[in-house]
């Protein structure tokens, strides 16, 4: 695991600095009033001259030159929503359950524990994780339930108050206190509803935005309690239409197939980062993996970046750049 010196965003505390290195294990820089998991470490977007951000702007000057969609682009069939890494049907709760089998990977036998908490936006990025996990000797324990938001506010779904979602939220955030871990890092998309307070759907707007900043700046403080660092991604934006429709039409090219990052995209960002930071966590936007200056390619580097137009990756382009995802969280040294 990496640890350096590198303060987190917006905190302004005295640093100790240890001689001994202690993967996993850095060293704490705590305000009076904020939860355990500030640390030196502070998770960072890829560099301008990370390969990452080289295989996006070529994919953008290939775009301005109308080319086409490479040959031989991976995965090689244009059905690109079946590129997914799942875990077990025991390993992640399903429609009617609030809990399931706690499914460790990586080196499982490790002292060092990162936990990954969230829905399908997280479990996403599992496909590239764990192998970095097992080069690193960390215990990697997912808590995934799709669909449902890991952030403390009520969830809204088909038409009714979806009580389910809290209480598998509820019963993971018992799991990870026990576990006491070195880094939990979580997600979730945020194209959801909520329960609003007389009991129906909160429409879209000002109480909307509170709530999920609220929600989010509430969950990372209590995980601040539980483990050394808490990591919040933002979500990867959505897109107008499925990849896989667009590479299929008749002579498709990169430009066709782009999409651009929209203001409500940005606000959401921002709203998710204010909360985690407010909450003592560090927040790393995952469309900085994605996107250059608010464009989104369809393919970077020999890969199809997203699988559906929910902004779900393919776990081909997520086992592409996981070695950027690692060093960004401070999982891979």
């Amino acid at each position: 695991m990496t640890s350096r010196p590198t303060v987190r965003r917006l905190t302004l505390v005295p640093l100790v600095v240890l001689a001994l290195w202690l993967p996993l294990l850095p060293v704490t820089a705590q305000a009076a009033d904020a939860p355990s998991s500030g640390s030196t470490f502070s998770a960072t977007p890829p560099g301008a001259r990370s390969a990452v951000v080289r295989d996006l702007r070529r994919a953008l000057r290939a775009a301005d030159a109308n080319r086409r969609i490479p040959a031989g682009t991976e995965p090689g069939r244009v059905d690109l929503v079946g590129d997914t890494r799942t875990l077990s049907p025991a390993c992640t709760a399903d429609p009617g359950e609030t809990r399931h089998r706690i499914c460790a990977r990586g080196r499982t036998g490790s002292d060092h524990t990162v936990v990954v908490l969230g829905n399908s936006k997280m479990a996403m990025w599992l496909a590239g994780l764990e192998y970095h996990a097992r080069r690193e000797g960390v215990r990697l324990v997912p808590f995934i339930k799709y669909g449902c938001a890991p952030y403390m506010f009520e969830m809204w779904r088909k038409g009714s108050p979806w009580p389910e979602c809290s209480n598998w939220r509820d019963w993971a955030l018992r799991k990870i206190k026990r576990m006491k871990p070195d880094l939990v890092v979580t997600a979730a998309h945020t194209w959801l509803e909520f329960e609003g307070p007389n009991g129906g759907q909160m429409p879209k707007g000002r109480a909307w935005d509170r709530t999920w900043q609220t929600g989010v700046e509430r969950t990372a403080r209590r995980l601040g309690r539980s483990a050394d660092r808490v990591v919040v991604l933002g979500d990867a934006l959505t897109r107008r239409d499925n990849p896989g429709d667009c590479a299929r039409r008749p002579g498709p090219t990169m430009r066709l197939c782009e999409v651009t990052m929209v203001g409500r995209t940005r606000q959401l960002l921002r709203l998710t980062e204010r909360g985690a930071t407010s909450g003592g966590a560090e927040f790393l936007d995952m469309n900085a993996f994605t996107c250059i200056e608010d464009r989104c390619p369809i393919v970077a580097g020999g890969s199809y970046v997203f699988r559906d137009k929910w902004g779900h990756l393919t776990a081909t382009y997520s086992r592409q750049i996981s070695r950027a995802f690692a060093t960004s969280i401070g999982l891979r040294r």
